[in-house]
């Protein structure tokens, strides 16, 4: 008769919920982040600023867009 041994259970690790929220920004440096897009939407155009701000995120689902943006899709951003 052959008994195996069961496994031993999963350790759970417990990490505390900081890790996985995003960082919040300190006054001077949400100052320095305004000022830095106000740069950037003063002295690009729209298309050019919108990849700037898009780049590195990838979209998590349906996006509702005021068509009044005249905006090209996420996917032919960089086109």
């Amino acid at each position: 008769m052959d008994t195996k041994t069961p496994p031993a259970p999963a350790i759970l690790e417990r990490r505390p919920s900081i890790e996985t929220e995003p960082k919040t920004l300190f006054d001077d440096e949400m100052n320095l982040a305004r000022e830095a897009a106000l740069k950037v939407i003063n002295s690009k155009t729209k298309e050019e600023a919108l990849k700037i701000f898009l780049e590195g995120l990838k979209p998590v689902g349906e996006v509702a867009v005021d068509q009044t943006w005249d905006l090209k899709p996420y996917s032919d951003v960089g086109a």
